[in-house]
């Protein structure tokens, strides 16, 4: 059931916006934190509100527990639980931490709160995310971060510290990435001590720069690994504000931003919005980690809305059993610009995904935000919730209740309860390919045989035994000769490689500049799995440029090409070097190209080089047709020596005679 945790009363209107929230659970006691404005005109400035429940969410007191200790509190909610130190820590931006830093509060009992340090003393301190590893087997077990954007430097670099005891004392600020600006969205842990942050590289911000997501990772919250995931995408919205995109007309920004957890067995979750097809201004999508963050999955769209209504601002939660919920704002059952709260869960770490549904028991009108001293474009930034193997938290901003007849943003709070985990099972993921190419060049080329061992991992939390693969590639001009191999047993969190090699073969067809798609069908006594991966052709070595008004130079002589498929010999007027080989004559092709040291009259064309050919141009190789009036091959000489050029040009049709393909080779 929804609960309002605007308890006793708001503030004086117009002072009346809550929103931005992060919430997390410790037995019954739940706590959320968020920006309140009830108190901006007061002095000191306080801005960060805080609501608790100690009935597991059934009932709500609003405190407001976050303004003494640090002068002015400027909002910009984290909060957690430490559990090594049964310590409950939030962090706010505070002008008592060098006029705009992070200001640290504690708690014993999530009620009643002490200010007992800074995390990072700075002047323009922005966007900061806070988490702790709570995972009583890792390495930095009790260990809380907070990351954030430093304003104050170039590039407004991303910047970490961490504290171990319980929120005391602070280490001094780690730079995790300065060469541009990357947006700090969430931090997050993984339970075998790796700590991750999400960033958004924003292309210059609006509706139409190219967004991309970005991960870091680190294992020991001072050394930083950067991982691009995937490639670039709209970000939602309908209208800017500024700088930022918006879901609606100069309202709610929102970039994209979206939200990271950590699962069992290294597996690493991501949710994120995007705009969609059309008029759709905004949809959710997923990608996972199965190696630690190390690579990423193609991102999927996890909304499950066949419609082009607006999903937005997406918060993700992990259990410590691997139940996984994804949840947003959603537009699909409205009309006009109300919306609801909806989720989507996992029971396994996010192989499988139930029917996204519905969390809020009404639609929310759309809020205003009527407060002069807060951003006018501003609806909170983000929703960060937490999840046990009970059930998850999540916290929205929600317009239902109206002051002076308009609906204003409260903060209101729902749990969803989840089942128990499924039963012990195995998981097998990729992990690593090894190439064995013919040339030895790491690539997969045309015409060339290779090998490969293809190393899975068991992220499962289960025996995976009596493993066998069969090989398959979707990928044209590739054959599989060597399908079969078998694997070793994995424990869980094991590694195995195919004990003979898998095999394959390359058509002369095959392009460059791509991947080879492979599909390995892993057989277990515990069930199947589908383990996909990628191997890259060649780089291209060539370059395609189009220009536009150019004129041909007309041929005047026909060199006697009437035909279907076929060659003609044309002695040149000088001699050509063409790959190496000097030419005194060519072989034109009705097929669109000419030919030196051979004369094949293929017409259907294939990714160079081809085996049809020795030295060859292919200016425009198709099924062509040159033998109705007024069609053909004509030649001619320009200039005079030593700067002549000879001319081919191609009067065609395409066979069996339709359409026109007027080109030439110079």
């Amino acid at each position: 059931m929804d609960q309002n945790l605007i308890t006793g009363g708001e503030g004086t209107y117009p002072n009346v916006t809550q929103s931005e929230t992060q919430s997390w659970t410790e037995g019954n006691t739940v706590v959320a934190a968020y920006n309140d404005s009830r108190d901006v005109n007061a002095s000191p400035i306080c801005i960060g509100g805080g609501s608790y429940s100690l009935d597991g969410g059934a009932s709500w007191t609003n405190n407001h527990p976050f303004c003494p200790g640090h002068g002015d509190n400027f909002g910009d909610p984290g909060i957690v639980y430490d559990a090594a130190h049964a310590k409950w820590i939030a962090v706010f931006i505070a002008s008592g931490c060098g006029g705009g830093g992070l200001g640290i509060w504690v708690s014993s009992n999530g009620t009643t709160w002490t200010a007992p340090s800074c995390a990072h003393n700075g002047s323009s301190d922005d966007r900061e995310s806070m988490w702790v590893d709570n995972t009583p087997s890792s390495p930095h077990y009790g260990r809380a971060y907070v990351s954030w954007n430093n304003f104050a430097l170039g590039n407004q670099p991303i910047q970490v510290v961490y504290s171990d005891n319980g929120g005391t004392t602070w280490t001094a600020a780690t730079t995790v990435y300065s060469a541009a600006f990357i947006r700090n969205v969430q931090i997050t842990t993984g339970p075998d001590g790796r700590v991750f942050i999400a960033g958004m590289n924003e292309g210059g911000g609006g509706l139409t720069g190219p967004r991309t997501n970005m991960m870091f990772y680190s294992d020991n919250g001072t050394t930083w690994t950067t991982v691009t995931m995937g490639g670039t995408f709209l970000g939602p919205g309908t209208s800017t504000c500024g700088y930022f995109a918006a879901m609606f007309p100069s309202y709610w920004r929102h970039m994209g931003w979206g939200d990271v957890g950590g699962g069992p067995s290294g597996i690493i979750h991501y949710a994120y919005a995007q705009h969609g097809a059309g008029s759709d201004p905004g949809d959710i999508y997923y990608t996972r980690s199965t190696n630690n963050g190390v690579t990423w999955s193609s991102p999927i769209r996890i909304d499950g809305d066949g419609g082009t209504r607006a999903q937005w601002q997406p918060s993700l939660s992990v259990s410590p059993d691997g139940h996984v919920m994804i949840s947003w704002y959603d537009a699909r059952n409205t009309t006009g610009s109300s919306y609801e709260r909806w989720a989507r869960i996992s029971s396994d770490n996010g192989q499988t995904w139930d029917n996204a549904d519905v969390i809020s028991d009404v639609a929310s009108p759309l809020p205003g935000q009527p407060d002069p001293a807060i951003q006018p474009c501003y609806a909170g930034d983000y929703d960060r919730g937490y999840g046990n193997d009970a059930w998850f938290n999540t916290t929205w901003v929600d317009g239902r209740v109206s002051i002076n007849g308009q609906p204003q943003q409260d903060v209101f709070y729902d749990k969803v309860n989840v089942g128990p985990p499924p039963p012990p099972a195995p998981q097998l993921v990729h992990d690593q390919t090894t190439l064995y190419d013919a040339n030895g060049n790491g690539y997969i080329d045309p015409g060339e045989t290779f090998q490969l061992d293809e190393r899975v991992r068991n992220a499962g939390n289960a025996d995976a035994t009596g493993v066998s693969g069969v090989l398959s590639s979707t990928t044209s001009g590739i054959t599989i000769t060597q399908p079969n191999a078998g694997h070793p047993d994995m424990p869980p969190g094991a590694t195995g490689t195919n004990d003979s090699q898998f095999a394959g073969e390359v058509a002369d067809s095959l392009g460059c500049g791509g991947t080879v798609d492979f599909h390995l069908v892993l057989t277990t006594d515990q069930g199947p799995f589908n383990v996909n991966f990628t191997e890259p052709m060649t780089p291209c070595d060539y370059i395609i440029t189009t220009q536009t008004g150019q004129p041909l130079i007309p041929g005047s002589t026909d060199i006697g090409n009437h035909c279907d498929d076929c060659t003609t010999t044309v002695a040149l007027p000088f001699p050509i070097l063409l790959y190496g080989q000097y030419c005194t004559s060519v072989d034109v092709s009705s097929n669109g190209n000419l030919q030196c040291g051979s004369s094949s009259p293929q017409y259907f064309n294939e990714c160079l080089p081809s085996g049809e050919f020795a030295q060859a141009v292919a200016a425009y190789w198709d099924d062509l047709y040159t033998i109705n009036t007024g069609y053909g091959v004509y030649s001619a000489v320009t200039g005079s020596p030593p700067n002549r050029e000879f001319v081919l040009e191609w009067r065609a049709q395409y066979y069996p005679g339709t359409g026109n393909a007027n080109f030439e080779v110079i």
